[in-house]
């Protein structure tokens, strides 16, 4: 154990690899000028089996990416529903597929909230973020961005109650935007946070589709 105080550079750290159990910043980490370097750095230091950085002020943003995420598929929904309304579309409307597909509608609606209200409120994602820790439990078990999830299946939803069939495809679209936003920018910063927990977590549950958890 170290006993003494240092003082440098935290893109240099005097230590050996995998000298500790856990770094502890205090409200510190967004004053560093190359955190790409910090993190190496403190990552280097940290046991393999602990790999984490903890600032008692410093989080991942509360949102994340999901305000571009949600205004875009919303967007593009209700271009897609009042599109399906116009008469150059009004192909895509069959009579035998109203009820059914508005029926299914609906469940993806309740759906949604419930991956929704799990988030929020029972697993309360927030205070993990302002705690910095990773929520894996309650409907983070089954899938690792149920409050995006529940937008896409809204928005899918609405899709299937306006009735117009060729707008169902929009699916799609909203699954692979979810996915490549994820991966360029929140899986990112979550590997970086929590390292090896999250590359375990990520193994073990869906990214977009809500599944039974991969056993380890």
């Amino acid at each position: 154990m170290f006993q003494k105080e240092y003082a440098g550079d935290v893109a240099k750290l005097p230590f050996d690899d995998g000298s500790f159990d856990l770094v502890l910043s205090l409200n510190g980490f967004h004053a560093f000028p190359d955190k790409d370097a910090a993190y190496s750095e403190i990552f280097r230091v940290l046991k393999r089996r602990e790999q984490r950085m903890v600032d008692k002020k410093a989080h991942l943003p509360m949102y994340g990416v999901g305000p571009v995420y949600v205004s875009v598929i919303i967007a593009v929904t209700a271009a897609a529903v009042a599109a399906g309304h116009n008469t150059f579309f009004e192909s895509g409307m069959i009579k035998e597929l109203k009820v059914p597909s508005a029926a299914i509608g609906i469940l993806l609606l309740i759906f949604g909230i419930y991956l929704w209200h799990g988030a929020v409120f029972r697993a309360r994602v927030d205070d993990g973020i302002t705690e910095n820790r990773l929520v894996t439990s309650g409907v983070y078990s089954c899938v690792r961005n149920p409050i995006y999830s529940a937008f896409l299946f809204f928005c899918t939803g609405a899709l299937l109650i306006s009735g117009n069939l060729f707008f169902y495809p929009l699916f799609l679209f909203y699954w692979f935007f979810m996915a490549v936003l994820m991966k360029c920018t929140e899986e990112k910063w979550l590997k970086k946070l929590y390292g090896r927990e999250y590359e375990e977590y990520c193994r073990r549950v869906n990214r977009c589709i809500p599944w039974f958890p991969k056993k380890q």
